[in-house]
């Protein structure tokens, strides 16, 4: 019985020592790197799409107000290792404007306000968020050509729903690979069931400010907004490595493991 045991555990062992290693060589082997620094400015248009095969249906509230959108400025605040600030405007056609301040871990995804912002440089197949909980990964990067020549652009496409369920939604995100953030997000939900429609959102990239060597020039491009509302105090953003979250990783491996064998010598000991 004893020998049975002990092949027992050390099958138990390896299986969790190879687990331990595969997932900490994976995180190591990607490390996210911020494409933006503070200063940097992105001004998005919004637009969306209706329709709907009863003709008495109404477009729903939510994109009224997108219709009464004028734009967004993304204006890039703090950077650090992990974490990036942002602050952004969004003017209304009625002349009034709203502010809100945001903040993105790159390797977990995890966010406050605006969240369109991943790490450069990223590949086909990597994930955007290593650490994260999404599984969200690169699905391929295409060419977009711009006013100063071409940039290359990360594509992740997400798909939630099926026609049995009644509808399909897809989102399909474009993020500049240098700098990591967002140029183009399209949601669209299409209803496969009586009134069948489709309703669509789109944030696309106006314009830039303060990006070297890359410059976007489009409808906002010329707007100076100088009255924007006082940030106040700084958000401090933790600063959290990588190695942190792999020697955490580690020894719960090592716990799992010891408590095993302390569990299998207990029972051998009774016997």
């Amino acid at each position: 019985m004893g020998i049975k045991l002990n092949k027992r555990l050390l099958i138990i062992s390896i299986v969790l020592c190879l687990v331990a290693s595969i997932f900490v060589g994976n995180i190591q082997a990607q490390t996210i790197v911020p494409g933006v620094t503070p200063g940097m400015t992105f001004n998005y248009c919004l637009s969306s799409y209706w329709s709907s095969s009863d003709p008495f249906d109404s477009i729903p509230v939510e994109l009224l107000l997108v219709n009464q959108t004028l734009y967004v400025e993304l204006r890039i605040s703090e950077v650090n290792s992990t974490h990036v600030v942002t602050d952004s405007m969004c003017y209304y056609t009625d002349g009034t404007a709203t502010f809100e301040r945001g903040a993105v871990d790159l390797y977990t995804g995890n966010d406050q306000g605006f969240s369109g912002v991943i790490g450069a440089n990223l590949k086909a197949g990597d994930f955007i968020h290593p650490i994260g909980t999404d599984s969200l990964t690169i699905a391929d990067t295409v060419t977009r050509t711009y006013e100063k020549g071409d940039r290359e652009t990360n594509h992740v496409h997400i798909v939630d729903g099926n026609k049995t369920a009644g509808y399909i939604g897809t989102r399909d995100l474009y993020f500049d690979k240098k700098t990591g953030i967002l140029v183009e997000q399209i949601d669209q939900v299409e209803t496969t069931e009586f009134p069948t429609g489709i309703t669509q959102v789109t944030w696309k990239l106006d314009s830039t400010l303060n990006v070297e060597d890359w410059t976007v020039t489009g409808k906002f491009s010329t707007i100076n907004n100088t009255g924007s509302p006082s940030i106040g105090s700084s958000q401090q953003s933790k600063d959290q490595t990588i190695s942190t979250v792999q020697l955490l990783l580690a020894a719960v491996i090592l716990i799992i493991i010891i408590t095993v064998v302390i569990i299998v010598y207990k029972k051998r000991k009774h016997k």
